[in-house]
């Protein structure tokens, strides 16, 4: 009997730790998406402002897209987690050490969002392509 105890105490202190450490994540996952969407929201919301030229607004919209890259990285990186937890999936090619792993991840986390591309239009043939 006391050996079940141990064990129901064991197991309970493991759960409200994984507990902790799942809200601990969701904390801080939501604030990174946060970052970024308010950051182009805030870009957006000046592109509004009549008093800015034309260059000032493409390079509002430019931050704002910039931020958009960041974030879709976060979410996608989010959901790789997701797969990682979620174990092998059916048809994967098998296990895959960790080291090669996390040397692929790494750049796609760190690197600086790709540059936007713009196509020039009619009007304004200052833009660069």
């Amino acid at each position: 009997m006391a050996a079940v105890a141990l064990t129901n105490a064991r197991l309970y202190d493991e759960l409200q730790t994984a507990s902790r450490i799942r809200s601990e994540f969701v904390s801080t996952i939501s604030h990174e998406l946060r970052t970024p969407l308010n950051v182009m929201l805030g870009y957006l919301e000046m592109v509004r402002d009549p008093d800015l030229t034309h260059e000032e607004k493409l390079q509002l919209l430019d931050r704002s897209q910039q931020n958009g890259f960041q974030l879709l990285a976060l979410i996608e990186s989010t959901l790789e987690i997701g797969r990682i937890d979620a174990g092998p999936r059916r048809g994967a090619l098998g296990e895959r050490p960790l080291r090669r792993l996390l040397a692929r991840a790494r750049p796609r986390l760190h690197a600086p969002p790709p540059a936007p591309s713009r196509s020039r239009s009619s009007g304004d043939r200052t833009r660069a392509t």
